[in-house]
């Protein structure tokens, strides 16, 4: 079985505030590869139920690329 299983955390409640996404590349039903790469989202706003949940905070990805450029390397 080959799939590739993804993963994200928001920074609010709006899906498109990604924060982290995280891959993990399954081949022949083994875990062959992961990848996680934390995320800019837009204007870096946080909910504080959010970072309480996962732990990222706008300290962590004040410096990361936005997502469409952390798609780019991980599509």
């Amino acid at each position: 079985m080959n799939f590739v299983a993804i993963d994200v955390e928001t920074a609010h409640g709006k899906r498109w505030s990604i924060c982290q996404i995280g891959l993990a590349i399954v081949e022949n039903g083994e875990i062959t590869k992961t990848i996680s790469k934390l995320v800019q989202p837009p204007q870096n706003e946080y909910a504080t139920v959010n970072m309480n949940i996962h732990g990222i905070t706008p300290e962590m990805t004040m410096d990361a690329r936005d997502f469409s450029e952390v798609w780019k390397e991980i599509h």
